[in-house]
């Protein structure tokens, strides 16, 4: 009867998922927006992001609206009611489907290496598909994901945040700096 509940367990722990997490406390999601005046840099200060590693690759990131910060309180206060309508879509998530380039260096747990990840973004209550080029770098036994995108916020239903003297460009650049450690 124990060998049986040892091959069973042995069989469970193979098809189980390594899973890997971080936040806002070791990693950083920046994001930029270009208006007539000047750039506009916004800091998430509240997110989570976890990446599954099992034969896919699948993963969330979920950033608190109300954790973007562009420095200016009224100029948040109106991205958060006018732009993102935080009361009603908390939350900004991206939803890791699959990735392809280098993961089979990612999923060996060493080295460094070129992946893109597969997934959706969700705005509001718009999700589109996107896809991000990112590179990953093993160190110790934490992740390290990074990487860059731009996405047109007009996209997503995002109101036009341009007041008469400064015009906001739809396109937003979005650089992100993950550090995941494996989770039990």
């Amino acid at each position: 009867m124990s060998l049986l509940v040892t091959i069973l367990f042995a069989l469970s722990s193979s098809a189980s998922a390594d899973r890997y997490t971080g936040d806002n406390s070791n990693g950083q999601l920046k994001l930029e927006m270009d208006s007539t005046m000047h750039t506009v840099p916004i800091e998430a200060t509240q997110f989570t992001t976890e990446l599954n590693i099992n034969e896919k690759v699948t993963g969330k990131l979920v950033v608190q609206a109300t954790g973007l910060k562009t420095g200016i309180g009224v100029r948040d206060s109106r991205m958060y009611d006018l732009c993102l309508s935080s009361e009603k879509y908390p939350t900004v998530t991206y939803e890791v489907r699959d990735m392809t380039g280098d993961v089979d260096g990612l999923k060996s747990g060493q080295g460094t290496g070129a992946v893109e990840l597969h997934g959706s973004l969700t705005i509001r209550s718009t999700t589109r598909d996107i896809k991000i080029p990112a590179t990953y770098t093993w160190e110790n036994e934490s992740l390290g994901l990074a990487g860059k995108q731009n996405v047109n916020w007009s996209d997503y239903g995002v109101p036009d945040p341009s007041i008469v003297i400064s015009k906001v460009q739809p396109k937003m650049d979005m650089e992100f700096k993950l550090t995941l450690n494996k989770s039990l």
